[in-house]
């Protein structure tokens, strides 16, 4: 029988108090500026689908700061640019790591890593959600006002991906998230219903109305470069 992992791949999977304690270490690591080898002798794959500069950075000075090791790959350097199936290459890699991260498109894709790991897996960005992003996110609004609970946060653009984590991350804190979308780019409904303390708003005057905290994303997400119905 498979031991059961602790991984890391969508905010509204992890329970309150995990998240908590997650950015409660994270505001510690940084103030004190990370002396302890806490994660000595642990090496960290990283895989990418999808370019990346801070996600890259971020993951690797992170694991480097703890005295950990890392390793990164894309599809030109593993056996996924080959046909070789992704079940075959993450049974491999995970007999070698202690953790995964991965980053890259399809949702589905990460539910096959998950399913054929031996070691956690670490959502770095998928076109569902990007939790790691939005974790970092809390900690910034944290650092500014010290609590999250009753602030109005702002989201202002598409509803993609990032918008889903933060609606994600609305059940584990008393914010007010408001959601202001081109017509058609909403999140799903699911997704929605799915947070806490929401509210929808076509007019993104009357969203950012109050509003503590207001958010965005890069208008031209990877990969809609050439949508031009979208755009």
């Amino acid at each position: 029988m498979k031991k059961k992992l602790n991984h890391f791949l969508d905010l509204d999977q992890i329970n309150t108090k995990t998240i908590k304690a997650l950015l409660a270490s994270g505001h510690k690591l940084k103030k004190s500026k990370i002396s302890k080898k806490y994660l000595h002798k642990k090496i960290l794959a990283m895989i990418f689908e999808k370019p990346s500069t801070r996600t890259r950075v971020s993951f690797e000075i992170g694991m480097k700061q703890l005295y950990g090791e890392v390793i990164t790959l894309d599809q030109n350097d593993t056996q996924l640019g080959r046909g070789e199936s992704i079940e075959d290459t993450i049974k491999v890699i995970s007999k070698y790591v202690d953790v995964i991260m991965y980053r890259g498109s399809s949702q589905d894709r990460l539910d096959e890593i998950v399913c054929a790991s031996d070691v956690p897996i670490i959502n770095g960005l998928t076109d569902k959600s990007h939790p790691c992003q939005i974790m970092a996110d809390l900690m910034t609004i944290e650092e500014k006002y010290k609590s999250l609970d009753g602030l109005n946060i702002v989201w202002v653009g598409d509803g993609n991906n990032v918008c889903n984590s933060w609606i994600h991350a609305s059940k584990h804190f008393n914010f007010n998230l408001k959601i202001s979308c081109p017509k058609d780019f909403f999140p799903k409904d699911e997704e929605i219903k799915g947070g806490n303390n929401i509210q929808t708003f076509d007019d993104p005057l009357k969203a950012v109305k109050n509003a503590d905290v207001v958010v965005t994303d890069t208008w031209v997400s990877m990969g809609i470069e050439d949508e031009k119905e979208k755009l």
